[in-house]
């Protein structure tokens, strides 16, 4: 029986230290997701040292359907086996200072937006992306109208002009989809896994960042010391 166990997104503060260490954990592990058949959304160190969380959203490639419980076993397998490895062999550079758990989930609601295909692949959904231009910050909210060649345009709604954003001005994008756009995102992952022939799917509408855990695989899924 599948379980699904909360996790917190709790804003923390900013540790350069804990922050660099994610970013090349993120350069070492993002090629080795793709080997897996999956994308490497994002990996985050939330807390501080003793209580850490290492937060792990994974996605499929487009036309592949919803991530599956299995997809979120393999990577937190990976990464488990990786990351015992650094610390027995003293990789310091590579290695999580003290207790953490890891939790490997689904893209969730409000999946991040990096690159101009992922723009693309959710044209017609909402989305709230933040600009940041000369040092001045402004965070937009609008359906995704198009993206190419280097240029995001926006619906803001009726009776107000498209937003064009350069996407080298854009400081951080996601997914903020209306509950009809989540439920027609769900159907459509559905459709492409039947088309594949799988099962054990998870609906995108229970994609909202929980991490996949099952009794069985609590062993290789729950707290890593």
């Amino acid at each position: 029986m599948m379980q699904v166990m909360a996790t917190s997104d709790s804003k923390t503060t900013a540790n350069p230290k804990r922050d660099a260490l994610a970013t090349r954990l993120t350069a070492y592990f993002a090629p080795r997701v793709t080997e897996l058949g999956l994308e490497l959304l994002q990996l985050r160190l939330l807390g501080s040292r003793g209580a850490m969380r290492l937060d792990v959203r994974v996605d499929r490639q487009p036309g592949q359907g919803a991530v599956k419980l299995n997809d979120c076993r393999r990577v937190s397998r990976l990464l488990s086996t990786e990351l015992d490895a650094f610390e027995a062999a003293g990789n310091a550079d590579l290695t999580i200072d003290g207790a953490y758990e890891l939790e490997v989930s689904s893209p969730g609601m409000d999946r991040v937006l990096r690159h101009e295909a992922d723009f693309q692949r959710f044209l017609g959904m909402t989305a709230k992306v933040i600009v940041r231009r000369e040092g001045v910050q402004e965070s937009v909210i609008g359906v995704l109208q198009s993206c190419e060649n280097g240029e995001l345009t926006l619906n803001l709604g009726k009776k107000k002009p498209l937003k064009i954003v350069s996407l080298s001005d854009i400081a951080q994008a996601n997914l903020a989809p209306t509950f009809a756009e989540w439920l027609a995102l769900g159907e459509k992952l559905k459709a492409e896994s039947a088309l594949l022939g799988e099962s054990e799917t998870v609906d995108a509408t229970d994609l909202d960042g929980e991490e996949l855990e099952d009794d069985a695989d609590l062993q290789d899924d729950g707290t890593v010391d």
